[in-house]
Formats: structure tokens, C-alpha cells, sequence
């Protein structure tokens, strides 16, 4: 069968699958009996070859699966910075709490075991469902005291930034930033990321709320919680924001994907400096990673970044299966280099 016609049926496969996946997030099973559960995940070596002229380095891949109808969709990615524990944010408001298996050589997460499955729920106590409960970034919140372990989570078709302790007995939300409810945003392309930073002003970023061509919106709330700012990205070619994350020199990393019938699926990545993003201008950088169909690639949704000593940053990131068996769940793990800062 010629190539190029093999990518457009198998393409179209994929449009096909998603467009179900999207009107099945409306149909979604009952969960007003929903209980928390341990689940278990098998991973399995997962072959990457990304361009090797890339920056930032592949430390490893796996492919992660379970039997649990819940595990999948997963939209969101956050380590604890000691790397023994992760979080995994599904586009159904399940949150999975699971102790990662780390190479002590390479710090890749080489499996997760004890994974705890939870359901977010909403002010009313019932579980989120539907449009309610689309939830796709997810950051630590910003904290009076270094030991609270609050996070703060985002969600799109109903737009919002509500924070959640994960410990919370009954996963309760602790906190709506009311200035992030925007009525105007794309209904399925909305707050794609959040992300707290130390001073404890928040970014939240839809995925596709391009006001010009090729420029992106986002909204930077104050530390005051009351302030919401723009600010602005510059969209490369058919790529599209799913996820943002903070170096240890204070600049910023995206996580970017696209989908084209006739080049498939992609993946970029770009270093963004501080004083540009912040600023509202409109912010680009320079493109540090990519990867595209034939590479090993998958729809990667979820990011977050760990620092290390001497400008080593650990970046892991995660792709969203779609709940199908065309798409997999993949975890990567990755190194960025940059010069140390004292920021």
C-alpha cells in the first residue's frame, strides 16, 4: 500500500476515535459509588528515536498499561521533587497516587507501583463527571508552609482553577480562583495547563485560545489571587500547548503536540525566557526537543520538571491513550542541561 494513503486511512482512524472519545466524556458511567482502590500497572520498555540533534536527552521510555477500565486519558504529570512519588491526572477527574521505581544511575521511572486511584469531587460532594469534570493540568498550589502538598488542578468545557489535598479523606476542592472562569475560552480546548510559581501567582494556559494568528493567550494571576494578566505565546506551525513547567533558572519549557492527516503526530518542546513570558509581550524560544510520527510518539499532555544540583533539570512527561487501543500510555523521562542560577 502506498505511504502516503496508509497515514491518511490510519489519520482518519485516529479522528475518528478521538471525535467518539470526546462525545464519550458526556456519556460516562455513573460514579456516585465511586471508591478509591489500588490498581496495578505493568510497564514495558518503550523504543523512542527522536531527532538526535535535539538538546534535551532521553533517559527512558516505557509504556504503561492495567486492567483498571479507569487507568488512561491521562492529561496531567506531577513528581514530588524527592521522585519517589508521582501523580497522574486522567481527563475524568481520576487521580492516581503511585511510589515511582527509579534508576539510581540515570533517573528514569522505570515503573509505579502502589498506585492509588482516586475520583475528584465537587463542591455538592458528588463525584465530577461530563463537562464538570474535563480536568487537564495539574501543579502544586502555592503554599504558606513548605510541607502543605496541596495541588491545584485545572479543567476545561466548564473553565476553572480549583485546589484539591490530595490526603483530603474525601478529595474535597479547597479553593475556586474565581478569576480564571472565563465564559469566552474554546469549550474543548481550554486550560490545557497551570502551573504555581514561588512568588504564588499562578499561569493557567488553554490550549487553543488563539486571539491573531499564531499567537496564544494565557492568563497570569497576582499573588494578591485578584490581579489576572495576559500573556502571550507565539504558535509554531501546527503545534498547540498542553503543558508548561519552570526551569531552575526560573525560565519556562512547553510541551507542545500536533496532528496532521498527512505528517501525523508530533511532539516539541521550547525553553522560554522568564522575562519575556512574564512580561506580555509575545513570548517564543528556541525549539529544545522533538519528535514526530515513526519516532515512538503519542498525544504527551502531561509535563512536570524536577531540579537537580548544577542546572540538571529531570523533565517527565506523559501521553494521554484517548481510552483506546490505538493510542498507548507512555512515560518519558528526560534531561535538560542549563546554566545554574540562584533564582
Amino acid at each position: 500500500m502506498n505511504k502516503l494513503l496508509f497515514k491518511i486511512i490510519f489519520t482518519l482512524g485516529l479522528v475518528m476515535i478521538s471525535s467518539l472519545c470526546v462525545f464519550s466524556k458526556d456519556k460516562e458511567a455513573n460514579k456516585a459509588n465511586y471508591k478509591d482502590r489500588i490498581i496495578k500497572i505493568a510497564c514495558l520498555p518503550h523504543k523512542v528515536f527522536p531527532n538526535p540533534d535535539n538538546i534535551v536527552k532521553v533517559l527512558g521510555a516505557i509504556e504503561m498499561r492495567s486492567i483498571d477500565e479507569d487507568f488512561g486519558g491521562l492529561s496531567g504529570l506531577l513528581m514530588l521533587p524527592s521522585k519517589q512519588k508521582i501523580y497522574l491526572l486522567s481527563d475524568r477527574s481520576d487521580l492516581i497516587i503511585a511510589d515511582t521505581l527509579i534508576n539510581p544511575k540515570t533517573h528514569a521511572i522505570e515503573c509505579l507501583n502502589n498506585a492509588l486511584i482516586r475520583h475528584l469531587r465537587g463542591r455538592s460532594t458528588n463525584p465530577l463527571s461530563g463537562h464538570h469534570g474535563d480536568s487537564e493540568g495539574i501543579s502544586f498550589a502555592p503554599a504558606e508552609k513548605p510541607e502543605q502538598k496541596n495541588v491545584i488542578i485545572s479543567f476545561e468545557r466548564h473553565h476553572r482553577v480549583v485546589s484539591y489535598n490530595p490526603a483530603d479523606e474525601k478529595l474535597l476542592p479547597k479553593h475556586d480562583y474565581k478569576p480564571f472562569d472565563k465564559k469566552n475560552l474554546p469549550y474543548n480546548e481550554s486550560y490545557e495547563s497551570v502551573l504555581a510559581l514561588k512568588d504564588k501567582s499562578i499561569i493557567a494556559f488553554p490550549e487553543r485560545y488563539e486571539i491573531q494568528d499564531k499567537m496564544l493567550r494565557g492568563f497570569h494571576l497576582m499573588p494578591d489571587g485578584k490581579v489576572l494578566k495576559n500573556i502571550h505565546l507565539k504558535r509554531h506551525g501546527g503545534f498547540w500547548l498542553t503543558d508548561i513547567g519552570q526551569l531552575s533558572n526560573g525560565d519556562f519549557i512547553t510541551l507542545e503536540r500536533s496532528f496532521s492527516i498527512f505528517r501525523g503526530m508530533g511532539l516539541q518542546m521550547r525553553h522560554i525566557p522568564r522575562a519575556m513570558f512574564l512580561s506580555g509581550e509575545v513570548a517564543d524560544g528556541k525549539v529544545i526537543f522533538t519528535m514526530k510520527t515513526g519516532d515512538g510518539v503519542d498525544n504527551f499532555e502531561g509535563l512536570d520538571v524536577v531540579h537537580q544540583d548544577g542546572g540538571t533539570n529531570l523533565l517527565y512527561i506523559s501521553s494521554d491513550n484517548n481510552f483506546t487501543s490505538l493510542q498507548k500510555t507512555l512515560l518519558l523521562s528526560l534531561s535538560y542541561d542549563i546554566a545554574p542560577s540562584d533564582l
